[in-house]
């Protein structure tokens, strides 16, 4: 099953990868990702995985815009912010 991944969009962009459903465990899924000759695994947990490719950018427009706003209030509160020695 294709799956987006979506927990480091920002900073790694949206991965998109074939997950393999996982029973018996607060996970919904398990992401296999094969690199040469090394096979690991990586656990994504509910909200940071899509079916839909549509599902995944919406979710990575609100972790945009969540992130812009927290940049700008960090940036007004060092404008207001007074140096004392």
């Amino acid at each position: 099953m294709k799956v987006w991944i979506t927990t480091y969009a920002l900073s790694r962009g949206v991965l998109e990868v074939d997950g393999a459903e996982r029973a018996g465990s607060n996970l919904d899924y398990v992401v296999y990702r094969r690199f040469a000759r090394d096979r690991w695994r990586t656990f994504a947990k509910p909200g940071d995985w899509h079916t839909e490719k549509e599902s995944a950018l919406a979710r990575v427009e609100e972790m945009r815009t969540k992130k812009i706003a927290a940049i700008e209030k960090q940036l007004e509160k060092l404008k207001t912010m007074k140096v004392t020695l």
